[in-house]
């Protein structure tokens, strides 16, 4: 896992540097981060994993459909939105599992419930809204330093083959 700095220079290069002590599963195609701003979703061929926020701790664990080439992922209220490279690519629609939702809704320790809504328009909030990480940057950082690295591997996997070809 990759991490673009925290302030992008739009005249020069933004070197995403490696996070310390952060393992990610296999062949990562596709990442997103939940609202709530605590959860970073990890997509591979056949998992999805959720890490909890600061500190990178593995959370959840879910197996997907197989899908013939598993590479794009969003949330979407309860459940995951999964699709494949290439055309047609429906999106499939998978529930949470309980395992996954149990463990995404727990509290983390050491942390209070948030206070309850004191109007109709705090009702409307993002459930997860009192919970934002010190620097609201960190998931379009994540992402951005996700895209570099699956662009990067990308690359090789296409220079391999590109090579196994010519000999």
């Amino acid at each position: 896992m990759y991490l673009l700095p925290t302030d992008l220079s739009a005249d020069g290069a933004n070197v995403a540097k490696p996070v310390a002590d952060v393992t990610v599963p296999g062949m990562v195609t596709d990442a997103s981060a939940l609202s709530n701003r605590m959860t970073v979703l990890v997509r591979t061929y056949t998992d999805a994993v959720f890490y909890r926020m600061p500190g990178w701790r593995r959370v959840a664990t879910m197996s997907l459909p197989l899908q013939r080439q598993g590479e794009s992922l969003a949330v979407d209220g309860s459940g995951l939105l999964i699709g494949t490279e290439g055309l047609p690519s429906p999106l499939i629609e998978v529930p949470l599992s309980r395992a996954a939702s149990n463990r995404l809704h727990a509290r983390p320790a050491g942390t209070s419930a948030p206070a309850a809504p004191t109007s109709s328009a705090d009702t409307a909030q993002d459930p997860g809204a009192g919970a934002i990480e010190p620097d609201p940057a960190w998931p379009a950082r994540v992402v951005g330093a996700t895209t570099v690295a699956l662009g990067g591997a990308w690359l090789w996997v296409r220079r391999r083959q590109r090579n196994r070809s010519t000999t």
